[in-house]
């Protein structure tokens, strides 16, 4: 996953290219970071699960898993046709979407991971895309 748009007061956000690893986003004050996944073809006969666990210290962050659409928006793009949204506590907890995509023009999505925090860590592990 790659960073696009780390907010102004995010004083860290670590990982590899298509795994996050156990990693932590720490906001002083009001912060948003915003990852996105390459795009991958995901065929819409098969389901599929798209899973990241996720903490915060302390609880309440604001995290929001989306799916999206990769062909261009608005003529060839379904846009968002999945999205989980929930605040992290300081227990490991799953954000999942799963189900079989909707069939689209290009057939690829990616996935995006919005994370909204003030004075709080917010820990990523485990990001899995899969049929």
């Amino acid at each position: 996953m790659s960073i696009s748009r780390p907010g102004p007061r995010c004083l860290a956000a670590r990982g590899g290219t298509d795994r996050l690893g156990r990693s932590p986003a720490s906001f002083l004050g009001k912060g948003f970071i915003k990852l996105e996944s390459p795009a991958r073809l995901m065929r819409p006969e098969l389901a599929h699960l798209l899973r990241a666990w996720i903490r915060s210290e302390p609880g309440g962050a604001a995290v929001r898993m989306k799916l999206r659409d990769n062909g261009f928006f608005p003529e060839s793009s379904l846009g968002v046709p999945w999205s989980e949204e929930r605040p992290a506590t300081g227990q490991w907890q799953p954000v999942v979407l799963q189900g079989k995509p909707p069939r689209s023009k290009m057939k690829h999505y990616y996935v995006e991971l919005e994370i909204a925090g003030e004075n709080q860590t917010v820990w990523l592990d485990g990001l899995y895309v899969g049929e």
